[in-house]
């Protein structure tokens, strides 16, 4: 179970003097990496594959000509050195791992990433953001598809954040649109919730819309349409109206894949498909030998479901 994705994702939005120590590293065409001697190794690693990352990022929201300029990605060896890049009593550097300044094109990453998402999953998150600001001509979208789409984009498993949205879900406690719009949780069991539920919302359009929506919705963002006309004109709904459809299939699919985890029942099914496979074989005999009995056959199925029931084996959703 994950106690808090904040630890992981975040972007802010003002610009903030470069950390010392930092000295310029490698460069491609899209990206001047800042490092340590100690840093330097991840360096070495992200930076041939950042154009490539880069190339397919923008070609999911068709911008790969977004950006004015090179984007600073200055890499962190340690807290201390990754909080030098925020300004002073920022909560943030406290417990984030990658961190995006939009406004001054800059990423600051933390070197050896995370237990949950490794180093080249979060630059691409991060990339994600400003890429999008970019895009979007600098005008505020919501946190709630920023951060949906940075999790899509990077291609993050959302598997690992389920079990927080499904319990929310079958207690009918999923966050509004509106509410992570207004104030997009920074601490608390809601955090993972709101990042969950941000990430399975943009998959959910993307899925059922095609994997082009979200270039189709980046582009009318570029031709300077509202994001509430944008959204609308693409997914032939206000994102309120989606988000209720997307909550409706999201908590018939939880009920489902709660009972589909939960090992009595698997017990339980495994047992029924051996007594069906004995059944079968039966059956087979049976009609080899002209001997059919379809009485004492449904008997035995019936004894068999009350058994199973006796001994306390009977389906229980958590």
């Amino acid at each position: 179970m994950l106690t808090s994705l904040l630890p992981i994702l975040a972007a802010a939005w003002i610009g903030v003097p470069p950390p010392p120590s930092m000295t310029p590293s490698a460069r491609t065409a899209h990206f001047q990496f800042h490092g340590t001697e100690i840093t330097q190794g991840a360096i070495n690693k992200i930076a041939p594959l950042a154009e490539d990352r880069y190339e397919r990022l923008c070609r999911l929201i068709d911008a790969c000509d977004a950006l004015e300029r090179r984007i600073d990605v200055y890499v962190a060896q340690d807290a201390e050195s990754f909080a030098s890049a925020f300004p002073d009593e920022s909560p943030m550097a406290e417990w984030a791992v990658g961190v995006a300044f939009p406004r001054s094109y800059r990423i600051v990453l933390r070197a050896f990433g995370s237990a949950l998402f490794s180093f080249n999953e979060t630059f691409d998150h991060e990339v994600s953001h400003i890429l999008i600001y970019a895009a979007a001509g600098g005008r505020p979208l919501p946190r709630w598809f920023v951060e949906g789409l940075a999790i899509w984009h990077a291609d993050e498993n959302v598997l690992a954040r389920l079990e927080s949205a499904q319990r929310a879900a079958m207690t009918d406690n999923l966050l509004s649109l509106q509410e992570m719009d207004r104030r997009f949780p920074n601490r608390g069991v809601k955090v993972s919730l709101a990042y969950a539920q941000s990430a399975l919302f943009v998959r959910y359009l993307a899925r059922n819309f095609g994997q082009n929506a979200m270039a189709r919705l980046v582009a009318q963002l570029r031709a300077d349409r509202p994001f509430s006309a944008a959204f609308e004109h693409v997914f032939q709904g206000s994102p309120d109206e989606l988000a209720e459809r997307w909550k409706d299939s999201f908590s018939r699919s939880v009920s489902v894949w709660t009972v589909l985890r939960d090992g009595t029942i698997l017990w339980v099914a495994m047992a029924f498909l051996f007594i069906w496979a004995y059944l079968v074989k039966r059956r087979e005999r049976k009609l080899a030998l002209g001997q059919m009995d379809d009485d004492e056959e449904a008997e035995l199925a019936w004894t068999a479901l009350e058994n199973a029931r006796s001994e306390g084996d009977d389906p229980t959703l958590h």
